[in-house]
């Protein structure tokens, strides 16, 4: 194992191939055939590790954007089963004076609360899986408020775009026809 380091970084390819040259011709190695060593250069490993974060990072946001879908899918599916089955009591809250606004506010309280359990949960999951990989791989863990808030106004605004359905049908319920069901 040899290890080499240039003075000045930007010459850090051309003292590569000067390095690769040298062994082949000391190894006896000609054109067509493969080296019989590895050299390192740490700005193409650099440059190899960045293209692979970056990749698992749009990975990442693929992923994450689905599990967003799929639990905005869920909130719409639990909230419109939520307005089936509380039919009559729509329909009571709307005969004592409760107006569609109420009915919406209500029903998009719910839905943001439901995607806030969800958002929490996900923020314990994940806080819970870093010190896990911390502790094993001997790294600090570093715990920032920022993905965190971030993370928790997500799941807010996911329960109310995916609410406003439901809470939309809720207020849409006829008191009548509720209370005679």
């Amino acid at each position: 194992m040899l290890i080499a380091q240039v003075k000045d970084p930007d010459r850090s390819t051309k003292a590569t191939e000067r390095v690769t040259a040298l062994l082949r011709e000391r190894h006896h190695i000609r054109p067509p055939a493969l080296d019989d060593f590895t050299i390192t250069n740490p700005a193409v490993t650099m440059a190899q590790v960045t293209r692979a974060g970056s990749t698992l990072n749009k990975i990442l946001t693929g992923v994450s954007f689905l599990a967003l879908l799929i639990g905005g899918i869920v909130i719409v599916a639990l909230m419109s089963i939520a307005v089936s089955q509380r039919r009559k009591e729509i329909g009571v809250r709307r005969s004592v004076g409760a107006g569609r606004g109420n009915i919406v506010q209500q029903f998009l309280l719910e839905a943001v609360i439901v995607a806030l359990a969800g958002g929490i949960v996900g923020v314990l999951i994940g806080v819970g899986g870093m010190q896990v990989v911390a502790r094993v791989q001997n790294l600090p863990h570093v715990l920032l408020w920022q993905p965190i808030a971030s993370a928790i106004l997500v799941a807010i605004g996911t329960g109310v775009l995916f609410g406003i359905y439901p809470a939309w049908k809720a207020s849409r319920v006829d008191p009548i026809q509720a209370l005679r069901s």
